[in-house]
């Protein structure tokens, strides 16, 4: 799946996509992913700007889980 070039809300061009899994501390993440947790979801991409989180088909929701990036 391809990268989107912008955020659907925010249009800030910060896009990570969500690794999921069960990470540790210990974990590499690389630049360009958002630590998304253990409970695999649709949502593939998180924007670094406002913390929108969305699908292929540009549903989603605001994460509020993490509050620092």
């Amino acid at each position: 799946m391809q990268k989107p070039e912008e955020c659907p809300k925010c249009k800030s061009k910060k896009i990570l996509r969500i690794a999921y899994g069960f990470l540790t501390p210990d974990t590499p993440i690389a630049d360009d992913e958002f630590p998304g947790g253990c409970c695999v979801t649709d949502l593939k991409w998180h924007c670094a700007a406002c913390r929108w989180e969305w699908d292929p088909n540009g549903e989603g929701s605001y994460n509020k889980d993490n509050e620092e990036y």
